[in-house]
């Protein structure tokens, strides 16, 4: 039940910048549930990448009252797709999987995802099949992979549960208020701006030899981790594809 004292609009707000993303959810009534926890929390866009079955009316059972989320939704073919124009990409994760990538808890990285939407930032969250959750070539599209504390003994929830709590966090920061200081203020290229450095660098690599064919895969990945890890601004990588077109650029 909402607080009557606490009436604060999520229209015109960082709110507005979130974007949640279900990765090829096998059952309908998922998502009209994540669309009823969206609406709840004042968060209103939603993509779908390739659902078993949408639209579909146990969907629109499960979303009561959030019905204009779903009739609003995008259906998009692939993640990348998905992803476009966003420049922090939180993915949900209960494990590691292979190469460890940055891990935060839910209300950390949701206070983050705010900080950063309040800066004109478009911010996506997603979330995997429920059979087996994302897969990891998915995963590494992502900034931060983010887990919910729960009890170890059984700590796997189901997605609208997690939808859920992540929409909650966001609310809950929305409504405390940001302070300025707590705003980041950097610009963050977007996903897309992103893959294209990794295609840049991976073309550069292979034509200097550093890349062994035989582990190619591998060396990517850590390179993105790395770079995951440091997480270049707009003008930082910049520098980094002029750093690579200066190595393609023949001599004399």
């Amino acid at each position: 039940m909402s607080d009557p004292k606490a009436v604060l609009s999520a229209q015109d707000s960082p709110l507005q910048h979130i974007r949640i993303v279900m990765v090829n959810t096998f059952h309908p009534g998922n998502i009209g549930a994540v669309a009823r926890a969206m609406k709840n929390m004042g968060v209103y866009e939603l993509v779908l990448v390739e659902p078993l079955e949408f639209p579909h009316d146990e969907a629109t059972s499960r979303a009561a009252g959030a019905v204009d989320i779903l009739e609003n939704a995008r259906v998009v073919a692939t993640v990348e797709e998905a992803l476009e124009g966003c420049s922090l990409v939180a993915a949900t994760s209960a494990r590691r999987r292979g190469f460890a990538w940055p891990m935060q808890s839910a209300r950390s990285a949701m206070q983050q995802a705010y900080s950063e939407a309040s800066n004109g930032a478009k911010i996506a969250i997603m979330f995997g099949p429920e059979r087996s959750g994302l897969p990891s070539e998915t995963l590494r599209l992502a900034n931060m992979h983010v887990y919910i504390p729960a009890n170890p003994e059984y700590d796997v929830l189901n997605v609208a549960s997690a939808a859920q709590t992540l929409c909650y966090e966001l609310w809950v920061t929305h409504s405390e208020g940001a302070l300025p200081e707590q705003i980041d203020k950097a610009e963050y290229p977007s996903h897309d701006a992103v893959e294209h450095f990794y295609g840049h660098l991976e073309e550069v690599l292979n034509h200097t030899g550093f890349i062994n064919t035989k582990h190619a895969g591998d060396i990517m990945v850590k390179l993105r981790r790395l770079f995951t890890k440091a997480r270049p601004e707009v003008g930082e990588l910049k520098i980094l594809r002029g750093v690579l077109a200066s190595i393609q650029k023949p001599k004399g």
